[in-house]
């Protein structure tokens, strides 16, 4: 980042500094402390309090707030670096806290050694030496390190400029274009060639594509036929076929109205025997309950050996005889008038063996009447002993009581006529002439319904889905067709798709023939693509100078991509090591200022213990040890300690700083300002810092704040490539 130009806000003050180092010199305190602290926001993200601008990678904003958060700016970066900073100053630092207290350490070191009796020149001699020779010692070392460090960072900037010279950034660019040309010739040579076979190609390709789409189409087909089930439809047309013509059974409430009507009957008869009174009643009684006995012991025996009608099984025999005859002949003639007659009989059997009581010829051979039959003889049975042991009672009865009531008999007869309505009813017959209940029982034991009760138009909208289930293409009126024409219609589409297996084996095959068929397009195509391309090797030659000349450029942009991605590897990599090189300066640099204040601590105790010794001889009491002090061997270099080591560390502390401004969120490094940081040191002995610093801005932008002839002078003569004084007093113009 650099800070391209500052505004004040109150004065109007305009600063425009060098991009590597400038000296803005001639400024009011006010002024001077706005434009430092403007500098000081910028790694905090923080408002400047001016206006101006900055550049990042070639991008200028507005040096403000906003912009500075966009940038993501945020980290608590010191970047004033002032006379209190550096290590041994004298000067008290008020921002940063930093300044060091000489006459402090001075008292400090001079509390440890004690300047009166025995123990005054030879022991200050002895401690100031030790604690000051080690103090040197490590900071020798320390510098040592730094030195080597310095090297080996200094090392890498060779390195470092040779990969950023070698860094490429057109080269992918210049390789898609030189791409994109060779492929624009290529494709005109390959039009000029493929012109002789562009109509054969044509013409494969055509045929390819309308094989393709007989080969999708039959595919859908093939699927459409194998999705196809027709269980469901074939279990609905059933359905509908005993919903419209169902079979008729036995009518079970006619069979219970008959039972209760004969049980009336026998009821009011003997009522009416016992209302005769006398033996004639009794008479009639017990024949009643003998005949109700014989009737219980042939319901009995009827359990165990059914009772069958002799014409009926004389018919069924020879109706049997007649099929067994016909079975051989249908299988030998396959005649439709004989498997006509063979299904009338077959018909004609059924109804026989239902009315004996059976399920099937077999049954009946073997003596196994049907669930109905069973049930019906002994419902019988049950009504015949009901009806014995009813009897029995109303004998008993008679015998005891020879009159009955007249209402009893009053409420039979009553409900004797309600069974004869609700039987007429039932048979649907209104008759002027009453029938005798005997022919009303007849007529209910007789009465059939039919097996089901399911409306055929329910069960035909069923059938109805099934077959849309199914696929089936039916007519527009399907849905209003009576139940016989879906019936019908349903019908008709199990016998169409009989022959699916068939239809699905003549699809599969002409598929297979298709497929076969493609395959050996294909291989034409290929042919024909293998003959243009080997004529197109044929025509390449010497003559295609226009797309040698292309392919040539090709390689060379290629060429120029790999080695701009390995220098941008090798970058990356010498980056790291600069980073991880500048990351231990730092520590050296930070343990340096602290031994170097040590160091100059011990200088302030020689000079303290040298000040004291002095008072005394004025005093008359220790001028002898003075004299000795001052001439001791050990401590005269000490009184005047090496300034060299001094600057070594104040360099050291200035690079450790410059290093923690280098990588500032992504924006890279940010301005250092130095406010009159060398004003203690004369002009002579920080010119190495100062060129040290020239060759640092080319990664820092660098900001002397100060009014300093020398400095101000050594700007100017650094020429305006490298640096810019700028004299702000009201009377002056930069340089």
């Amino acid at each position: 980042m650099r800070l391209v130009r500052y505004e004040d806000p109150f004065d109007g003050t305009v600063v425009e500094p060098h991009p590597l180092l400038t000296v803005v010199s001639g400024l009011s305190p006010a002024a001077r402390a706005r434009l430092i602290d403007a500098i000081a926001a910028i790694p905090r993200g923080v408002d400047p309090g001016a206006n101006g601008s900055i550049e990042v990678y070639g991008v200028f904003l507005d040096l403000s707030r906003e912009s500075l958060e966009l940038l993501e700016l945020h980290e608590d970066l010191d970047t004033v670096i002032r006379a209190g900073d550096l290590p041994g100053s004298t000067t008290e630092t008020t921002e940063a806290g930093r300044g060091t207290d000489t006459d402090g350490l001075a008292e400090g070191w001079n509390a440890t050694v004690p300047h009166d009796g025995l123990r005054g020149v030879a022991e200050v001699d002895d401690e100031l030496v030790t604690a000051v020779r080690v103090a040197e010692q490590e900071v020798e070392t320390i510098t040592e390190q730094l030195a080597d460090l310095n090297s080996r960072r200094d090392g890498l900037r060779p390195d470092l400029a040779a990969r950023r010279a070698a860094l490429d950034p057109s080269a992918p660019v210049d390789l898609a274009t030189a791409v994109e040309q060779l492929e624009v010739l290529e494709r005109r040579r390959d039009e000029a060639l493929g012109a002789k076979t562009a109509a054969v190609r044509a013409e494969i390709e055509a045929r390819l594509e309308e094989l393709i789409a007989r080969v999708d189409s039959l595919r859908r087909e093939i699927k459409r036929l194998r999705a196809i089930d027709a269980v469901e439809v074939r279990d609905r047309l059933v359905e509908l076929e005993q919903a419209l013509d169902p079979a008729m059974i036995p009518s079970a409430g006619a069979q219970e109205l008959a039972d209760e009507l004969e049980a009336v009957d026998d009821r009011l008869a003997l009522l009416q025997s016992q209302a005769a009174g006398g033996r004639s009643q009794l008479l009639e009684l017990t024949a009643r309950r003998d005949a109700a006995y014989e009737a219980l012991v042939a319901a009995e025996a009827s359990l165990h050996s059914p009772d069958l009608d002799p014409s009926v099984v004389e018919e069924l025999e020879s109706v049997h005889d007649e099929i067994f005859e016909l079975d051989g002949r249908v299988a030998k003639l396959s005649s439709a008038r004989l498997r006509r007659r063979m299904g009338e009989l077959r018909d004609r059997e059924d109804e026989l063996l239902g009315r004996l009581g059976f399920d099937s010829w077999s049954s009946y051979v073997m003596g196994v009447s049907s669930t109905d039959a069973d049930t019906e003889r002994a419902r019988r049975h049950d009504v015949a002993k009901a009806t014995y042991e009813f009897a029995e009672d109303e004998v008993a009865k008679a015998a005891g009581s020879p009159a009955i009531e007249s209402a009893e008999l009053l409420e039979v007869e009553t409900r004797r006529s309600e069974l004869r309505g609700r039987a007429e009813s039932l048979l649907g017959r209104r008759s002027p002439e009453a029938p005798g209940d005997q022919d009303l029982v007849s007529a209910l034991r007789d009465l059939r319904v039919p097996a089901t009760t399911a409306d055929p138009v329910e069960v035909a909208a069923r059938l109805l889905a099934a077959l849309s289930a199914a696929g089936a293409q039916l007519p527009v009126a399907g849905a209003s067709a009576s139940p016989r024409e879906t019936g019908a219609a349903a019908s008709a589409w199990l016998g169409e798709i009989s022959g699916v297996p068939a239809r699905l084996a003549g699809l599969e095959t002409e598929r297979q023939r298709l497929e076969l068929e493609i395959t050996r397009q294909a291989e034409r195509l290929d042919a024909l693509s293998a003959a243009v391309e080997a004529e197109r090797a044929a025509a390449l030659s010497i003559a295609d100078t226009e797309l040698v000349a292309a392919r040539e450029l090709v390689a060379r942009a290629q060429l120029r991509l790999d080695r701009h991605r390995s220098a941008l590897d090798a970058l990356e990599r010498l980056d790291a090591q600069d980073r991880a090189l500048t990351s231990e300066l730092e520590s050296l640099a930070s343990i340096l200022a602290r031994r170097t204040e040590e160091l100059a601590g011990a200088n302030a105790a020689v000079a303290a213990a040298r000040s004291a010794d002095a008072r005394r001889s004025e005093e008359g009491a220790g001028r002898g040890r003075l004299d000795d002090m001052a001439a001791s061997p050990r401590l005269a270099p000490l009184a005047d300690m090496s300034r060299a080591s001094r600057i070594d560390g104040v360099e050291w502390y200035v690079l450790a700083r410059l290093a923690q401004q280098r990588s500032v969120s992504f924006v890279g490094s940010v301005p250092l300002v130095l406010d009159d940081t060398f004003a203690e040191w004369p002009h002579a002995d920080v010119l190495g810092i100062y060129e040290r610093l020239v060759r640092m801005s080319d990664v820092v932008q660098i900001m002397f704040v100060t009014d300093s002839v020398e400095v101000i002078g050594w700007a100017r003569s650094l020429g305006r490539d490298r640096a810019l004084a700028l004299d702000l007093s009201p009377t002056s113009t930069p340089t």
